[in-house]
This record gives C-alpha cells, sequence and structure tokens, in this order.
C-alpha cells in the first residue's frame, strides 16, 4: 500500500516583491475561504463564486475580486456579475 500523505494546499504565498498575488489558484481560494479545493470547483460549477480567468491552462481567481465577493455577503454569481455591472 502507498503511503503518500495527503496533499495539503500550499499556503497563498506574496508575489516576489512582497506583495499578495493579484491571482490566486484553486488551492489558494480555498485556502483564503477556508474550504476545500474540491469544494471551490463545486462552487465554480454552481455559479455560486466569481467567475475565474483562464491564463493559457492556469485558471486563476482576481484576489480583489475575491475580496470584495466575500464582503458583499458571498453572492451567486449572476447576483455579482449584475451588481458589478449597476456600479458600472
Amino acid at each position: 500500500m502507498n503511503s503518500t500523505p495527503d496533499k495539503q494546499p500550499e499556503p497563498v504565498r506574496p508575489s516576489p516583491a512582497g506583495t499578495p498575488r493579484l491571482a490566486v489558484s484553486a488551492d489558494e481560494v480555498a485556502e483564503l475561504l477556508g474550504i476545500s479545493r474540491a469544494h471551490v470547483w463545486r462552487l465554480n460549477s454552481s455559479g455560486h463564486i466569481p467567475r475565474p480567468v483562464r491564463l493559457g491552462r492556469a485558471v486563476r481567481w482576481n484576489r480583489k475580486n475575491l475580496e470584495a465577493w466575500l464582503e458583499a455577503g458571498g453572492p451567486t454569481r449572476e447576483q455579482w456579475e449584475f451588481s458589478r455591472r449597476e456600479k458600472k
């Protein structure tokens, strides 16, 4: 039997300049929200977190957008995008 330990999410690391990253991975989103990576993907699939962006093969979430979404009470993606359009 293989005794490899469960993969733990890596902590959100600042950029080389010491500032927080602008775009975060699913692992980093999970850490920021205190949930599992699988739950991040379930929330994404069901439209309950802000839409990520694709950077080539990488899927990333805008950190500031996530923070603002959470401060707004975590609305559904549809509600969030509508509220963002209203502010423009």
